[in-house]
């Protein structure tokens, strides 16, 4: 039995820190996506908070397109990938090992700050559900979003779509790569002074649609089952803790809770005597093969990307 599809990237990344509000800092940078392979650009403005980098030596407002393209080849194809650890990443239904920045994308980023009270990098603001594709694509919004263009595809077998709805055979609807997509952010130590035992370790989808979710035997699953006349089953183990929700905060920097806590601010002291609050993380994301929106249809789609990072005062 072989499912393994994959879908091919135009990456155009943008990571910016220019925002600040009371005393909080805010960054995003996007992924737009295509059929045809493109170049990777990073781009970080400062706002006097916040600033990024690859190497966790040499920080920038600014990574230039060669800086950061480096470590993305043309080529880069997402495939349906399974993930409950953000380390040990699988093909769903084959089970072999999947390949880094092969069948999904990762790379790592380093924070510097120099605002002691913000403690907690977070992943910030999500508007997935309160814009389109074409609203996206066409405007500069702010927030954490995935967004795609959708696939028309007629359905060759009749299958489960959801516990209340059947689609029949031959019948046409559209089908969005943008309810498949996770993204996570694994806290690594910053450096070998950093001898914390527990780190931060997120998954997040950005659809926020935990009916349809890992697992669910509707939907892909069920298309997969009836299509291919197979027996396949669900596993169940290492079923990942998925987050739908992201933090909430009190007056804009106090975190309600740590839901999309990404990373915790370690203070290092320069030559100078200056001090500086560090992180650093695995940004990891993927088309989660066992959601319920994981569709051949969708390997043909477009889609629009954006992470949004802040500072805040952590909730624990």
């Amino acid at each position: 039995m072989k499912v393994k599809k994959k879908v091919i990237l135009t990456l155009a990344l943008a990571l910016f820190a220019a925002m600040t509000l009371l005393t909080s800092t805010f960054a995003w940078f996007s992924i737009a996506q295509s059929a045809t392979v493109g170049d990777l650009q990073l781009t970080v403005t400062n706002g006097g908070q916040l600033l990024v980098s690859l190497d966790g030596v040499n920080y920038y407002d600014n990574l230039s397109e060669p800086q950061f393209g480096s470590y993305i080849h043309n080529g880069l194809a997402l495939n349906n990938v399974t993930t409950s650890d953000l380390e040990n990443f699988y093909n769903s239904y084959e089970g072999d090992e999947a390949l880094p920045n092969v069948d999904y994308l990762t790379f790592t980023l380093y924070f510097k700050c120099d605002d002691p009270e913000m403690n907690g990098l977070y992943l910030a603001d999500s508007i997935t559900n309160s814009y389109n594709y074409e609203i996206a694509s066409n405007n500069k919004l702010k927030g954490t979003y995935v967004f795609s263009e959708g696939v028309n595809y007629k359905t060759p077998v009749t299958f489960k779509y959801s516990e209340t709805e059947t689609r029949e055979a031959n019948t046409t609807d559209k089908y969005y790569a943008a309810d498949a997509v996770r993204m996570g952010f694994k806290e690594l130590a910053f450096d070998e002074d950093d001898t914390r035992t527990e780190f931060a370790n997120v998954i997040y989808d950005p659809s926020g649609k935990e009916y349809r979710g890992w697992g669910v035997e509707y939907g892909a699953f069920d298309f997969i089952k009836t299509y291919l006349d197979s027996q396949i089953t669900v596993p169940v183990q290492n079923i990942p803790d998925t987050k739908y929700a992201l933090t909430t905060y009190r007056y804009n920097y106090y975190a309600q809770n740590d839901n999309s806590l990404c990373a915790t601010f370690q203070p290092r002291t320069n030559e100078q005597g200056d001090t500086f609050y560090f992180a650093k993380i695995q940004v990891s994301i993927w088309l989660e093969g066992w959601d319920a929106d994981c569709f051949d249809a969708i390997f043909k789609d477009n889609i629009l990307l954006q992470l949004y990072f802040r500072t805040a005062i952590k909730a624990i």
